[in-house]
Formats: structure tokens, sequence, C-alpha cells
């Protein structure tokens, strides 16, 4: 596996050489830019003793379009989909939208962000992280979705 660094000091792109279409700025800029309403996925975090998962249901988005970052133990799970105009004017009712979002999640303090993994299938994204037996500070990564 390649591992990637990423134009900022202390972060890297891991496991393997997948970099998402996004990045911080444009899913930022994009938000304040944007008149749509912003909304937040329905997440659940278990708990399973050596490792925390995320779950997230977001429909409709490609592995590319996730920005995930982990900041000490906290996510920030993004997706930024841009759509074409076409698209726009194939709906004539839309209930659920994932078109942008930003989702921050707060996980234990002894979290591992060195070894996440995610995951997107059927809709569902399956967010990974171990715990470690002590608390790691100052510590960033950006997490691939495979």
């Amino acid at each position: 596996m390649t591992m990637q660094l990423i134009q900022e000091p202390a972060k890297e792109i891991y496991p393997g050489i997948f970099v998402p279409s996004c990045d911080r700025n444009m899913i930022s800029d994009s938000f304040k830019k944007s008149n749509a309403i912003i909304r937040k996925p329905m997440v659940n975090v278990i708990d399973k003793g050596n490792v925390v998962t995320v779950e997230m249901i977001i429909p409709g988005v490609k592995r590319e379009e996730f920005f995930i970052e982990g900041r000490n133990n906290i996510l920030n799970v993004s997706v930024y989909h841009k759509e074409t105009a076409e698209e726009t004017k194939t709906f004539r009712t839309r209930e659920f939208d994932c078109c942008k979002f930003q989702r921050e999640i707060v996980l234990p303090e002894n979290t591992d962000l060195s070894f996440v993994s995610a995951t997107y299938d059927s809709g569902i994204l399956k967010i990974h992280v171990p715990k470690s037996e002590s608390i790691i500070n100052d510590f960033t990564t950006r997490i691939a979705v495979y």
C-alpha cells in the first residue's frame, strides 16, 4: 500500500491511494454559497469493546464524494455532490437529499484514528475506529472510503 501526503503538515491518507474528489475548502465554500437546506443524516455509534463503529444512512452518493477527517477523537464526515442541471430537472418529488451535508461525531477519548477503516455499501457508511490503551492527542488524518 502506498501512502500519499496531503498538502497540510502531519496529514496522511490511509490506507491506499484513494483520494476523495473534494477537499475541505470546496465543501466549506459550497455550504456558504448554498441556499439549500443542509441535512444531517442519522447516526448510530456502537461501542463494541475494542472498536467503535459509526453507521450513517446516506443514500445516493458515490464513495469519492465523501470527505472524512479525523482529529483527536472527533470524526468530521462531509459529502459534496454537485448536481447537474439535468439531474435537477428529472425530479417531480424529492423527499430525500444527501447532496451536501457535514456531520461531526465525538468518539470516546481512547479511540485510535490512525487505523480507521470505512466502507460504503447499499447507502450505509460504516466507519470502524479501534480503541487504544492510551489517549492519543494531536493526531489528524483523512479517511478513505472503500
